[in-house]
């Protein structure tokens, strides 16, 4: 009789470079493990999600089946996790390989989230390998070029092109924007920065030094509505603290209908030669089970988008994020227009797995 398997693969999208590729070291608790940069050092960076594949089968994978689960599984599963998880589950028509459906460590689903499907997208084209690693320790990083085409419950359709443990995720997007002090409930912009420890003094205001008119507490959207505040330099950025009070932090993102806050200063340290813009960002969610974020790829298109329609049109847009976490992360994200407000997003971020094991 086939086997009812689940298997729960660690992951982490937007790793920084710095951090080197996978490299395979011994396997604990019926799973494998990958750790060590460059040096050796344990890897930190990229924004953690929790992969789970749902199959029929033995540990051939060719031969095993998608198996779906209730809604009622899924948020069990999503339960278990201290961050985002995914489950892949099988295609539902023939223009797609597989479904990804995305949940937030309380059981909720979400629409979309970007690291998850990255990660996910990493593991879809590296199963083969992954999945046999439950009976071998000795695995190579693929460096061939695939192409994951999957869908979401809401019948979007996505494609992430992998090479070794490089993703690229291609979406089309529509960019929605709106300024919050035009809301009606929406609070003065010092409240939301004293929750951060930070004030007026800290805005990076459009003055006349500076022609380009930041995105300032706007709520721009490729997916989920992002805060959208500029911040003066690299080291006020990082000076931020996590929000004071969760509570009263929830109730201001809520007045202005915002998944959270995403603070943001360009890197000059970095030459902005007219190709790639780089910045420093720092994303606090709404209410995520967690007060900041490593690498959040939704808000970083966001915020490309939003500096993509105001006129700064570049190749590419970098966002380091997770510098105050120390988990350093990166994203790379591409921008063209398709006409009307839709747009076609490119984000690029490097995939390092953990451990894989077998839930049964």
């Amino acid at each position: 009789m086939a086997q009812r398997r689940i298997i729960r693969v660690s992951a982490r999208a937007f790793v920084h470079p710095r951090e080197g590729s996978i490299v395979n070291s011994a396997g604990h608790k019926g799973g494998i493990v990958w750790s060590g940069g460059e040096n050796g050092e344990e890897r930190t960076g990229g924004n953690p999600v929790t992969v789970f594949y749902p199959v029929i089968g033995d540990n051939d994978s060719s031969k095993s089946v998608s198996l779906a689960l209730s809604s009622k599984e899924c948020s069990t599963l999503a339960k278990s996790c201290s961050w985002e998880s995914i489950i892949i589950g099988a295609a539902t028509d023939s223009n797609s390989s597989h479904t990804f459906r995305f949940f937030m460590p309380s059981g909720e689903e979400v629409s979309f989230c970007g690291h998850a499907a990255i990660g996910a997208s990493a593991f879809v084209a590296r199963k083969e390998t992954l999945m046999h690693a439950f009976n071998s320790l000795s695995t190579k990083v693929d460096l061939t070029s695939s192409t994951v085409s999957f869908a979401t419950p809401d019948n979007s359709k996505y494609v992430s092109k992998v090479c070794g443990d490089s993703v690229e995720l291609i979406m089309r997007a529509c960019h929605e924007e709106n300024d919050c002090r035009q809301l009606p409930n929406a609070p003065p912009l010092i409240q939301l920065l004293n929750e951060f420890g930070l004030d007026l003094g800290d805005l990076n205001s459009n003055d006349c030094d500076d022609p380009f008119r930041w995105p300032t507490y706007v709520n721009s959207s490729v997916a989920r509505k992002k805060t959208l505040i500029p911040i003066v330099s690299l080291e006020r950025l990082h000076a931020a603290s996590a929000p004071k009070d969760p509570s009263r932090f929830r109730r201001l993102c809520d007045s202005i209908d915002s998944t959270g806050i995403y603070l943001y200063s360009e890197d000059r340290t970095s030459t902005d030669d007219g190709s790639n813009v780089s910045f420093e960002c720092r994303q606090f969610p709404r209410a995520s089970g967690y007060a900041e974020d490593p690498a959040t790829g939704i808000a970083a298109g966001a915020l490309a988008a939003s500096l993509y329609a105001r006129g700064m049109r570049r190749d590419s847009y970098t966002f380091y994020q997770g510098t105050a976490m120390d988990r350093p992360s990166r994203i790379q994200v591409k921008i063209g227009s398709c006409g009307d407000c839709f747009l076609k997003l490119s984000y690029t971020g490097i995939v390092a797995f953990d451990s894989i094991a077998c839930l049964e």
